[in-house]
């Protein structure tokens, strides 16, 4: 079916982009959102995307996998993104990172006491988004898309153009330096 996308889209049928577009824009949504963590900007990011994807569709080899190389293009397009506005923040789900369960909250909690655990998972989130910002880009970005984009090692292998075993490394020295940095931010 790849093949034949490609061909028609290339062919300068639009239904044919249209098709590919609504059948990998979730993928890349969800891609940039969890590096700029701002729904309006990752829709900008991947309108971007997709229009990068359009025009380089002609260079595309299909040595590798379509998915793969359109999820390549998300994650440079949001790095890119987030050099470029300076931002740091670029983790969706902090919490499927670090699983933090606060149990069920009593009916009868206070407003104040709910007040401050919002502050104290703010103030837990913005130490855990310094300490994500100390890792090395290719950490950053393989623990990314290994624990919150649930990729394979074989898949982040693809997407970053590392090995698998490269890929393996990242993953785990940016675990051991993310827990030293959030110890000593304890």
């Amino acid at each position: 079916m790849t093949d034949n996308l490609v061909t028609a889209i290339l062919r300068g049928e639009q239904e044919a982009f249209k098709t590919l577009v609504d059948t990998y824009q979730q993928m890349v949504l969800n891609v940039c959102y969890g590096f700029v963590q701002d729904q309006d900007d990752a829709q900008d990011i991947t309108q971007e995307v997709f229009i990068q994807v359009y025009q380089k569709l002609p260079t595309f080899r299909k040595d590798a996998k379509l998915a793969t190389w359109i999820y390549r293009i998300a994650v440079n397009y949001s790095l890119n993104y987030i050099r470029s506005k300076k931002r740091r923040g670029f983790l969706s789900s902090i919490d499927e990172l670090f699983e933090t369960t606060h149990g069920n909250e009593d009916a009868l909690q206070s407003q104040s006491e709910e007040a401050d655990s919002s502050l104290l998972a703010a103030e837990d989130e913005q130490i855990l988004k310094k300490a994500l910002e100390k890792l090395p880009k290719k950490q950053r970005v393989a623990l990314t898309l290994s624990s919150l984009q649930e990729l394979s090692y074989k898949e982040v292998a693809d997407v970053m153009n590392v090995s698998v075993n490269q890929v393996g490394v990242l993953v785990t020295r940016g675990k051991k330096k993310l827990y030293t940095y959030l110890q000593k931010s304890m």
